[in-house]
């Protein structure tokens, strides 16, 4: 998960190649369909990623880093959630 996928989801949904990666949280915090449609769709394929992870390694804790979770605890928090979901299945 990181900028450049969430640039190339908001290229192929906007189809507007003035939006920039910040405008699509901003748009995310003010409840703009499509940004909350990218939003989460990053954070359900970071998170399938993540459980194959925590399914082999069996990890007592997760660190997530980087700008994008940094600056966006709102991913963070879509993260979790799509994460307690996997893990409860």
């Amino acid at each position: 998960m990181d900028g450049a996928a969430i640039e190339k989801a908001r290229r192929l949904v906007y189809i507007d190649d003035s939006i920039k990666t910040r405008e699509v949280f901003e748009k995310h915090i003010l409840a703009d369909k499509k940004a909350i449609k990218i939003i989460e769709n990053c954070a359900k394929s970071f998170v399938l990623g993540l459980f194959v992870v925590i399914c082999v390694l069996e990890p007592a804790h997760i660190t997530l880093g980087g700008n994008v979770a940094y600056h966006n605890p709102r991913l963070v928090a879509a993260i979790k959630d799509q994460l307690t979901y996997w893990t409860r299945s």
